[in-house]
């Protein structure tokens, strides 16, 4: 019985050995963070336009649109149904958490303590940022800050009393701002189209709005513009151009493999850029080629990374006329406020999505091939 059981022993080690049997004991790779999108049964959000700006505190998620009645926000307590809380004839390209509650910019400052009740706050506004066309405002431990075009930059503890950052103390003409909650991000240089001006993209930093420094800069960025940013608990990534960024302590920049702005068939238009536990999530869209924009022949596209290293690209079946515009991370569910363009309404018609996430997502699949120089996409 014994020399049975040594022959079987002996059997079963040299089929484990087999390179057959060695592939079917290896875990199958896993190739990142998969975003499966599925409607979620929404309510309001009509004849959007477009959706500028996003924020959420405190329970409560706000979106800003335009159509041709003007600028609106929109409230809601479930990322799912919304109903207006504010309308006006400028559109609020901002809106962040912070002073009384929540601070917007729509031509003027608006601010309100629970996202329902907005109120106008000129009154303690410097002329320089609320005589400017455009303003970029963020947020960090309940402090604004804003960015007026005209240079320069203030903060506020409270949304009503603005105070200029020291000259040459701040980011001047910020290409864009992301934040964590605790920090603050601002990227400067890069290509100045109006000087033609190439310089390399600083990254700057603050905790409290007011006091910045410069931590780094992006690597072979002097030809970068129009950047888009997310920082989180893996790091940090910045997509724009033909390149991509990350950095896992937000200080030592790398650039990433392939970048979800551009590929071969052409250059995608990053729509919103969030940071997740799991990795980094990225909805663009992608423009029919020619001269023509057609928002029905425009497809919205998802990109993930588990690290900002190495981006893939999500099913884009079901997306065509379709647009993700902003993104709210609650608990471990994936929403995304949408427009589709599908049924022939020239302002569009709201749509709310929404997708699983992992705790963790793993990626050790191979990378993407190496990206073929897209052909003339313009006129």
């Amino acid at each position: 019985m014994r020399a049975w059981f040594v022959v079987l022993s002996i059997f079963v080690v040299r089929v484990l050995l087999l390179p057959g049997a060695a592939l079917a004991t290896t875990p199958a790779s896993q190739d990142g963070l998969q975003i499966n999108w599925h409607v979620a049964n929404s309510s309001g959000l009509r004849n959007p336009g477009a959706f500028p700006a996003s924020a959420y505190a405190n329970g409560t998620y706000l979106v800003s649109s335009w159509a041709n009645v003007g600028g609106r926000i929109w409230a809601s307590k479930d990322a799912r149904n919304w109903s207006v809380v504010w309308k006006g004839n400028d559109v609020p390209t901002y809106i962040v958490p912070g002073g009384p509650g929540f601070v917007a910019w729509a031509s003027g400052i608006l601010v309100s303590k629970n996202g329902h009740k907005w109120t106008s706050a000129n009154a303690g506004v410097p002329r320089r940022l609320l005589n400017s066309d455009y303003v970029q405002l963020a947020s960090v431990n309940g402090v604004v800050a804003a960015f007026p075009g005209s240079g320069g930059g203030f903060w506020s503890s409270d949304g009503l009393t603005w105070r200029a950052i020291a000259k040459g103390a701040g980011p001047v003409g910020p290409i864009t701002l992301a934040g964590d909650g605790s920090s603050l991000w601002a990227l400067t240089g890069g290509r100045d189209f109006d000087t033609g001006t190439l310089s390399p993209v600083k990254v700057w930093m603050t905790t409290d709005g007011k006091n910045w420094s410069v931590t780094s800069q992006l690597p072979d960025s002097r030809h970068s513009s129009g950047l888009s940013a997310a920082f989180g608990p893996l790091g940090g990534v910045v997509i724009g151009g033909a390149r991509a960024w990350y950095a896992a302590d937000g200080v030592h920049w790398h650039e990433a493999t392939n970048t979800p702005s551009i590929t071969a068939k052409g250059p995608d238009v990053i729509n919103a850029v969030v940071a997740d536990e799991s990795g980094f999530i990225v909805t663009a869209r992608r423009d029919q080629p020619g001269c023509v924009y057609d928002p029905a022949q425009s497809r919205a596209i998802t990109w993930t990374s588990v690290d900002g290293k190495t981006w893939r690209k999500m099913s884009s079946t079901g997306f065509l006329g379709r647009e993700i515009d902003q993104l709210f991370i609650s608990g471990r569910t994936l929403f995304g406020i949408s427009i589709d363009w599908s049924h022939e309404n020239l302002n569009g018609t709201g749509v709310a999505w929404r997708a699983p996430l992992p705790m963790v997502a793993t990626d050790n699949a191979p990378p993407p091939s190496p990206l073929p120089k897209p052909g003339n996409q313009g006129c």
